[in-house]
């Protein structure tokens, strides 16, 4: 079972968790996310073992783009007060 949770802020950015659970422990669990301009993902093999983990301008870049797409979520984006 796949269990996960998405916030947007529409001036921020956005975190994804997520928890992939087999026979009721939680096999796989990370995030990936896009924070003031920072992207970075990172999951844990039963929450201890490293299985990725990973930042930096490529990461920044596609997080950048998912943000752009899933703002479609977020009709106050809309209406922003900064005209952007």
């Amino acid at each position: 079972m796949i269990y996960g949770e998405q916030v947007i802020h529409a001036e921020r950015g956005f975190m994804w968790t997520a928890t992939f659970r087999r026979f009721g422990l939680p096999l796989i669990r990370g995030f990936d996310r896009l924070i003031d301009g920072a992207g970075e993902t990172r999951w844990k093999l039963l929450g201890l073992v490293p299985v990725m983990t990973a930042s930096g301008p490529d990461i920044t870049r596609a997080a950048s783009g998912r943000f752009g797409i899933e703002s479609f979520w977020l009709p106050s984006i809309l209406v922003r007060e900064d005209g952007q």
